[in-house]
């Protein structure tokens, strides 16, 4: 909807259904900017959520979920992005993780503390592919 309405904006926008639940919906995504703009040179991963639960409260459910969007979803992001700036030889391009303050804290929230430990898991991620895997080098 909001790509038709800015058809006569300068620029352009490409919308693409993607449910980071969904690891066909990502491949999806990074096949669609392949073929529509040849790859990608910059990433930024910015999705996370939690449910409102104490520990004692969640599920494995919703944990799982957290882990899924908060973590998993954005590794399989960060993989592909890597993938298509090998493939094309870009060596300056970009990856961006967008944690949050309850990945380097833990806060007297019990509804929080379950995503504080995805976020955690995020900077650790994030941190390995800093230090370089398999001749990749990422800065944070």
């Amino acid at each position: 909807e909001l790509s038709d309405g800015l058809k006569n904006a300068k620029g352009s926008l490409t919308a693409v259904k993607c449910d980071l639940m969904k690891e066909e919906d990502i491949h999806n995504l990074f096949k669609t900017i392949k073929e529509k703009f040849g790859g990608v040179d910059v990433c930024v991963n910015n999705a996370g959520f939690s449910y409102p639960k104490s520990l004692l409260e969640g599920t494995p459910t919703e944990w799982k979920n957290m882990m899924n969007v908060n973590v998993i979803a954005v590794c399989l992001c960060s993989k592909l992005a890597i993938q298509s700036m090998k493939e094309r030889g870009v060596d300056d391009g970009h990856i961006v993780n967008v944690s949050s303050i309850a990945g380097h804290v833990v806060f007297n929230m019990p509804d929080f503390h379950f995503y504080t430990a995805t976020k955690y898991a995020l900077n650790a991620v994030s941190e390995g592919l800093r230090q370089g895997d398999e001749g990749t080098q990422v800065s944070h």
